[in-house]
């Protein structure tokens, strides 16, 4: 009995071996390109390096979330991955339609999960990041961009992708304003790059990957050589409610988590990056006063703007937080002042009253 059980042991390890490659699966979540258990940023670099590949469709292709199986390809990334878990959606052709996946299920996870790790950074290999065009001070309601540089010649960034995460206060930046754009060099359209962006909330961080694109049959295309070149562009709009005569903190951003992969899947990161710019001040030239009689209404107004309370002279100038000047007019003196605000856009502005004895800037919001 013993010896026919080895036989058939014997026979069920031999049927195995014979089975073509083809027929063998594998269990695929849909947008975990790299299969460690998370849906992020890393998945797309994973994309670009098997870009351009074709093999078997699944049975069931799609982008829900939930374990799906495949059929082995017979193309492997050079950790060995197989590419059925890079074709995202299941398709049979590894291309742009997969980023839906990672997008639709980005910060998903599932067992087993082994997120991917990284080196640390080391200061005498790792390349510089750093921001640009930077303005020497910000107002409320401003809209910024900063440009992001890489690389330096003695250190040069050098990788097929990258991704890495913006962190920013959502205290002073309007959350939902922050958007990244590839207007680099390296992104043209005779090759353009794999470009991803996805809000993370829970971090207040907008998350980015670029990366190369693998040519036809899924070899990899010449890797990026940054040695302070641009990479990308990020914009932003401050809160217009920060209103005041000046900012006493900072806006606070910063780089962080910068991972680069190279085409042959060799890895490196980069020192995080941080920066601070200063609130400026309004500027009035006049000593400030204070007017305690003064009320200004309805607020908000999409009309008419009244102000009582006011000295028998002056000027009023009302202003938007960039400084431009929207509207302005002598006091009327024993009368009710009043400002047209029927054509302004919606926001914050500012009321200026200058009088002999000082001045005063008061909130306005118009809705």
């Amino acid at each position: 009995m013993k010896n026919t059980s080895i036989k058939l042991f014997t026979l069920a390890i031999s049927l195995f071996t014979a089975i073509p490659a083809f027929s063998q699966q594998v269990v695929v979540w849909p947008g975990d390109a790299n299969n460690d258990g998370v849906v992020n940023t890393l998945d797309v670099l994973y994309l670009g390096i098997g870009f351009n590949t074709q093999g078997p469709a699944r049975t069931t292709p799609g982008i829900t979330w939930q374990p799906d199986s495949a059929a082995v390809w017979s193309n492997l990334l050079p950790d060995s991955l197989n590419y059925a878990f890079v074709d995202c959606n299941g398709s049979g052709f590894i291309d742009i339609d997969d980023l839906a996946a990672i997008e639709q299920n980005f910060g998903l996870t599932h067992q087993p999960f082994n997120i991917d790790s990284f080196p640390a950074p080391d200061s005498l290999i790792s390349p510089p990041f750093y921001f640009s065009a930077i303005p020497d001070s910000l107002y409320a309601g401003d809209t910024v961009t900063i440009d992001v540089f890489a690389g330096a010649i003695t250190m040069p960034a050098n990788f097929f992708g990258i991704a890495l995460s913006f962190g920013y206060d959502t205290n002073i930046i309007v959350a939902n304003s922050v958007v990244a754009t590839p207007d680099s060099p390296i992104n043209s359209p005779t090759d353009p790059l794999l470009f991803f962006t996805a809000t993370d909330t829970s971090s207040n961080t907008l998350e980015i990957a670029l990366s190369k694109r693998a040519n036809a049959g899924g070899s990899t295309g010449a890797p990026v050589v940054l040695t302070g070149q641009k990479l990308l562009s990020i914009s932003f709009i401050i809160e217009d409610n920060l209103i005041g005569i000046a900012m006493a903190d900072p806006l606070n951003i910063n780089l962080r988590n910068i991972r680069m992969y190279t085409q042959n899947l060799d890895k490196s990161t980069a020192f995080p990056v941080e920066l601070s710019i200063p609130f400026g001040k309004i500027e009035v030239g006049l000593p400030t006063v204070e007017l305690k009689n003064l009320k200004i209404y309805p607020q908000p107004t999409n009309n008419i703007l009244a102000i009582d309370g006011l000295p028998e002279s002056g000027i009023l100038k009302l202003t938007d937080l960039n400084g431009r000047t929207v509207a302005t007019q002598p006091i009327e003196t024993n009368a009710t002042n009043k400002i047209d605000c029927s054509y302004l856009s919606k926001g914050m502005y500012l009321l200026q009253i200058t009088t002999p004895a000082g001045t005063a800037v008061k909130k306005v919001l118009i809705d």
